[in-house]
């Protein structure tokens, strides 16, 4: 709903007022949504644009990924780092999305998948590590056909 700021007042008889009360209920509608209705009725109101939120991570996903069945695991940390460092370059006017947002739209990207992975299998004590499966960073400049 939009935010009122200012009111305006219009005098009107009774017998005007009786009838704005009629034609409303008729309509089923409140007296003063009526009122305003009519009030508005021919004026061109701007509509206010949403702000675009997306921008930045829907061109990471498009310019700097790449569904992969035969890519390697990419830890959900190592690329939320990249995805920053993106926003930083290109971006540098735009609030970086959360990680756990990033995830959740990489996550819904057609054709990924997400999991635990041994991702450093040479150490003593390896870990499994959350994440991203069938994708694969884009070289800078790459374009897929």
């Amino acid at each position: 709903m939009a935010e009122r700021t200012k009111q305006v007042a219009i005098s009107v008889s009774e017998a005007e007022k009786r009838r704005i009360r009629q034609t409303a209920a008729a309509a089923d509608q409140s007296m003063s949504a009526f009122v305003r209705q009519r009030a508005l009725d021919g004026l061109e109101v701007p509509e206010q644009e949403e702000p675009d939120t997306y921008a930045p991570l829907e061109d990471f996903i498009e310019s700097r990924l790449a569904v992969d069945s035969d890519a390697d695991p990419i830890a959900k940390r190592r690329l939320y780092e990249r995805y920053v460092g993106f926003c930083e370059d290109v971006y540098p006017e735009h609030e970086v999305e959360t990680q756990h947002k990033f995830t959740r739209e990489i996550g819904n990207v057609d054709g990924v998948a997400t999991g635990r992975v041994y991702l450093s299998a040479d150490e003593p004590n390896p870990t499994r590590t959350r994440c991203f499966k069938n994708l694969r960073l884009r070289k800078s400049g790459e374009l897929e056909f």
